[in-house]
């Protein structure tokens, strides 16, 4: 049974970084590697973004237990703007976080169900990353949440079609199935295991200002909490682990 646990302020979360081992696993890590959604920053068009008041919390819990905090994401070598746009200039500055763009990072294949898949090379020299996501429906996209948050692991540069809006145009053949099988590559070589989502979150064209945070160790789990929160149906890329994680 992988419990996920509703958060309602930043006291909940801090009692829930210790209870779920995240303090003790410091002990023994210098680093973490904190997976956000900021490929854009957060803007009207692009409300769903990890929020910097969460990073924020999360940056000073690890520094607290002397962590470094290094933020990752594929940001077309624009990550340390996108940090700067959404407030964290001074925390870049004074090296409270640190950040790793994952599209200019070096990277080497792994094999899931006979598919090859690049990931970012390094993210293993520590047994901690935490993954930050924010949940969102939005019209023609596929639910996107904890799971989803794995998907921008994959540099982009190995994915991309010229002229097409996606980053990663490649992995659209079958997206469901392409995200699953991304989340498996990730879980079974560089693992998240210490999950957050928060809100706002878009349905039909319509944000809910709902202020959700939940928090929990695997990703599958966390995402169908969120699902029976809002009362949506299960993706098919759920489906498609749940069969294969069990």
């Amino acid at each position: 049974m992988h419990t996920v646990t509703e958060l309602q302020n930043e006291n909940e979360l801090l009692k829930w970084f210790d209870s779920a081992g995240l303090g003790y696993a410091c002990k023994n890590n210098r680093k973490a590697y904190v997976k956000v959604n900021l490929p854009t920053p957060h803007g009207v068009d692009k409300p769903f973004r990890t929020s910097a008041k969460l990073i924020t919390q999360v940056a000073n819990y690890l520094q607290a237990h002397n962590t470094k905090c290094i933020i990752i994401e594929s940001a077309n070598g624009l990550l340390e703007e996108n940090l700067r746009k959404i407030g964290l200039g001074q925390a870049l500055d004074n090296e409270t976080i640190s950040y790793i763009d994952l599209d200019k990072a070096e990277a080497e294949p792994v094999v899931v169900k006979g598919r090859e898949y690049y990931l970012p090379t390094g993210l293993d020299d520590s047994e901690i990353r935490i993954g930050l996501s924010v949940a969102s429906q939005r019209p023609d996209a596929i639910f996107s949440n904890a799971v989803k948050l794995h998907f921008g692991t994959t540099p982009s540069r190995y994915y991309g079609i010229e002229g097409h809006d996606s980053p990663r145009a490649k992995l659209h053949d079958d997206l469901q199935l392409r995200v699953a099988e991304v989340y498996m590559a990730v879980h079974q070589n560089i693992p998240f295991n210490w999950n957050i989502t928060e809100g706002p979150y878009m349905i039909e064209d319509k944000t809910l200002h709902e202020k959700i945070r939940f928090a929990g160790k695997y990703a599958p789990a966390l995402d169908d909490t969120v699902l029976l929160h809002f009362g949506l149906e299960e993706p098919r890329y759920l489906k498609i682990l749940r069969k294969w994680l069990h």
